[in-house]
This record gives C-alpha cells, sequence and structure tokens, in this order.
C-alpha cells in the first residue's frame, strides 16, 4: 500500500528496504515535479525509515515541500502536495509537519476534508510547542504528540483536551547507523507520527475489505468505544444537508459548501447510498421521531460521519463514524483543562457586534475577514444558536463569555476577539474595545470606540472602518502578507528543528 510522505525528501540510499514509487518536488508556484534539487536534511528520511521499520512492506512516495535547512516551505506548496494526493488516490498519508498560525487553518482544514471524504487517511504530527496546529488538531486527522516516556512501538489514546490531540506514541526508535552500530531517534513529535503511520498502514492491509474509516482505524487504535472529537465539526465539506423543519440556520453563513439539500427521509437515503462517503449535517426538523431516525440511518450508513445541530436525540453507536453534536461539545468544554493562564495576551484587541439577526453575524464574519487579509488572526465567540455552522467559536448557554474566549483565543493565538452574542439572561458582558451596533443608524456613526452600522453597508464602508479600528488601536500586532507565511517541519516553532540538527 501506498504511503506520500510529505516533507524534505527520502534519501533511498539511506533506506536499504524501501520501494520508492514516487520521487517529487513542489515548486515555490506550485508545481508537482520529479524531484532534482538536494535533500538538505535527515528528517524526511529518518520519518520514512521509522514507517519501514514498523511497516517494512510500504511502498512510499515522497514529496519535497521543504528546501532548505530550516526546514521551511510555504503554505500554497503544502496545499499542492495535498491536491497531488487526492488527484493521485494515495490511500494514507504521512506530515511530520504542520502549521500553527491559525490563518492557515481554512485553506488546510478544505484541503484535509476533501481527502478525508476522498477516502484517505491523513497522519499528522503535533508542534512541539503548546501551540493549536493544523491539520494535526482537525477532527478527522488522526493527530499525534510523543510521550517521552514511550520507547519503541509503544502508543496509547485519551480523551481530547484543549491540545486537541488524541493519540500519543514514542518517539524513540532504534535505527541502524551503519556498521553494525544503532542510534535512538530524537523525541520530538515529528518521529511520534511516523509510528502511527506504519500501525495504520498494517491495519489497513490486514483486512483490505473491511472498508476502513478513519473512526474505525481511530477505535481500532484506541480500543472499542473510544470516539475521535475536536472542539470544531472540520470535517464538514461538500455536504448533504437534511433539513426537515421550517426553520433553521442562516445557510449563507455557513462554513462549508453544501453539495445536496434534502429535506425527506427517503431523499437523506438515497443521497447517502449514492455518495456514502458525503458528510450530512442534520438540522433539527421539530419532530423526535423523524430525527431518531435520521440519526440512526447516519450512523448506520454514513462512511465519513456527520453533524447533529444540535443535542442528538440518539447517542453515538460503535460503528459510528465522525460524529459531532453539542453534547459531546459540552461535555468536552466541562472536563476539558486549558492548559493555558485564563488571560488574554496583552495586545489583545476585542470588538463587540451587537444586532438582531443574520445582520450581526454577518458584520461579525466580514470583520474577520478583514482582519485574516492582513493575517491578523481573528475568532468569533458567538452563543447564537448554530454558530458552530457559522465557523465561530460557540459560547453555549451558562458558560461565561470572557473566560471561554481567554481559553480559545489562547490556543487559536488569536490577536482579535470578535464577540457576537445575545440576551445573555443577566449574565455579566465581557470588556471589550470596540462596541459595534448593527441596524441602529441609517448611516455609520462614530464615537470614539461606539459604533453604529446601518444594516446595508458597502465595501468602502467596511475598509473604511477596518482602518478606523486599526488605527485606535495601533498595538495590535501585524504579521506580514499570505506570501510571507512559512510551514515548519519538526514542528519546533521558528527555530531549526531539533529533529533537523546534526
Amino acid at each position: 500500500m501506498r504511503i506520500a510522505v510529505i516533507d524534505d525528501g527520502i534519501e533511498p540510499s539511506l533506506c536499504p528496504s524501501l520501494q520508492l514509487e514516487y520521487d517529487l518536488c513542489v515548486t515555490e508556484d506550485g508545481r508537482v515535479v520529479e524531484r532534482e534539487g538536494q535533500i538538505r536534511t535527515d528528517h524526511g528520511t529518518t520519518s520514512a525509515r521509522i514507517i519501514l521499520k514498523y511497516a517494512p512492506t510500504a511502498s512510499l512516495c515522497s514529496i519535497q515541500v521543504f528546501c532548505t535547512d530550516e526546514l521551511k516551505t510555504s503554505i500554497g506548496q503544502l496545499l499542492a502536495a495535498l491536491e497531488w494526493c487526492r488527484r493521485e488516490k494515495i490511500p494514507l498519508i504521512h506530515l511530520s509537519l504542520g502549521s500553527t498560525l491559525w490563518t492557515d487553518y481554512e485553506p488546510l482544514r478544505r484541503a484535509t476534508a476533501k481527502l478525508l471524504r476522498n477516502g484517505q487517511i491523513v497522519v499528522a504530527a503535533h508542534s512541539n510547542s503548546s501551540a493549536y496546529t493544523v491539520p494535526a488538531c482537525l477532527m478527522g486527522v488522526l493527530g499525534v504528540m510523543t510521550d517521552s516516556c514511550l520507547k519503541g512501538d509503544s502508543c496509547y489514546t485519551r480523551k481530547a483536551g484543549w491540545e486537541q490531540i488524541q493519540i500519543y506514541a514514542s518517539s524513540r526508535h532504534m535505527l541502524e547507523a551503519g556498521r553494525g552500530s544503532v542510534t535512538e531517534t530524537q523525541i520530538s513529535n515529528s518521529y511520534a507520527a511516523p509510528l502511527i503511520t506504519a500501525r495504520v498502514h498494517e491495519i489497513l492491509c490486514e483486512r483490505a475489505e473491511e472498508g476502513w474509516t478513519v473512526a474505525k482505524i481511530y477505535r481500532r487504535l484506541a480500543g472499542q468505544g473510544s470516539m475521535m472529537f475536536c472542539m470544531r465539526p472540520d470535517f464538514i465539506e461538500d455536504a448533504v444537508l437534511f433539513q426537515a423543519g421550517e426553520y433553521g440556520p442562516y445557510q449563507e453563513l455557513f462554513f462549508f459548501s453544501v453539495k445536496e439539500r434534502v429535506s425527506s427521509l427517503d431523499a437523506l437515503r438515497e443521497a447517502v447510498r449514492h455518495d456514502p462517503y458525503a458528510p450530512v449535517v442534520l438540522i433539527p426538523s421539530g419532530s423526535q421521531k423523524v430525527d431518531r431516525e435520521a440519526c440512526r440511518y447516519c450512523q448506520e450508513a454514513c462512511r465519513l460521519g456527520f453533524l447533529y445541530a444540535g443535542v442528538s436525540p440518539t447517542g453515538a453507536a460503535d460503528e459510528c463514524g465522525l460524529f459531532w453534536n453539542e453534547r459531546q461539545y459540552r461535555e468536552f468544554l466541562i472536563d476539558a483543562k486549558p492548559e493555558a493562564e485564563e488571560r488574554f495576551a496583552e495586545d489583545t484587541a476585542r470588538l463587540l457586534v451587537e444586532g438582531e439577526g443574520p445582520f450581526a453575524l454577518s458584520a461579525a464574519v466580514k470583520l474577520q475577514q478583514r482582519f485574516q487579509k492582513e493575517d491578523y488572526p481573528c475568532m468569533i465567540v458567538s452563543d447564537e444558536p448554530f454558530a458552530y455552522l457559522y465557523g465561530m467559536e460557540y459560547l453555549p448557554d451558562g458558560a461565561d463569555a470572557e473566560e471561554f474566549a481567554k481559553n480559545t483565543a489562547a490556543l487559536r493565538q488569536a490577536f482579535v476577539v470578535i464577540y457576537c452574542l445575545g440576551n445573555r439572561d443577566g449574565m455579566e458582558g465581557p470588556a471589550y474595545d470596540f462596541k459595534i451596533s448593527v441596524g441602529e443608524s441609517v448611516d455609520m456613526e462614530i464615537e470614539e470606540n461606539r459604533i453604529r452600522l446601518p444594516e446595508s453597508f458597502g465595501d468602502r464602508e467596511w475598509e473604511n472602518l477596518y482602518q478606523y479600528i486599526l488605527a485606535y488601536e495601533p498595538d495590535v500586532p501585524h504579521h506580514g502578507g499570505y506570501e510571507e507565511r512559512i510551514l515548519e517541519g519538526g514542528n519546533t516553532g521558528r527555530k531549526i528543528p531539533q529533529t533537523a540538527q546534526k
């Protein structure tokens, strides 16, 4: 079975048992071509050797995206490598790399969701720092961290905490170093992930006809009854939307694309039979019987998984694929223990957007997009029903908005927080730097940090508003343009990865 190793290349002379099917590189302009350049470090080669140690029959496809000693590349090159894997239908993709920039979340989420929808499996290393890492932290990706107490082929799983990782593995592997000597690999997430890739390869090869899904593979690694879960339903893309009731979410704000909309159980069954890997989004119909039957059918028939937009009327059966609903989300928030201090970074900017209906939500999204266009990591905290369908950080009933925002801002490394809150039933509101009221004025009105907006607002006015906020809050840190963003192998931050040092 083929495994794509996306890294800095694999040196065949150091892998005697290697079956190298492809030896490619991604150019700066995103073309995937035969590799001609030099392999600068042993990072990818060591990852490949670990895979082959535990999965000796694997056939590897090497895709070089790092061409410097610092193991840095662009988001565009990584996306091109993932797209090549999708087109070539590579069943298993290994990444000992990732991005800790929140602004890279959406393009990597979409690319990974398309792979999952194609029935492909992605294994990715978490950053060696505590920073949220994509794609390792995405729901549906087998994200891996190391445990320094483990050796050899040892690994274990646990419920996801705020670090969003559920798989822990040894990164201490004994590899031949020539002339009969043996060396042990360094403790790094980069060298823990290859062990899991090898484990997955062996599972997939064990019973090829099994029809393995990422959820089944995780349960095989973790034991029966264990499930993958993350704060966000990242795997939803090109979805089947089931909405039998009259009222529902604002579909124009969905963070994902919808392939097909159905309104009856028969139509849902037909859509899933036709495309079993399509993720399904179930909107409550108002009928417990209809919703229960829809959930049970998705548990049985959806190969990838589904989302119930609310508290599901059924539990998640053992055979279920990926499954997201508000009950699990609330349980996660109760059980998870934030590792970060409960305080905002000194230069975090906080905006409060008020208004009725979709107008305030749209205003918050437009502001977020404008900040992220300039690479300011920006998140939206909202208690609006179905806020998670809009790509927002969902604040459930009874949760403290400011405490929740501190934890999620630390997780996402957000420098701008936008609150979009409804009636909090007497709960004290969060502190903010700007208050933006939508729909309270015919024209834009500004009184220092209080801004009133009409519901109809053009691009020029949005740009003026953004520039005003930026000028009023000059200390918001700036992180360069899109082309300057980098990804790093070894996942050790801005320095040369420990795993790449000689």
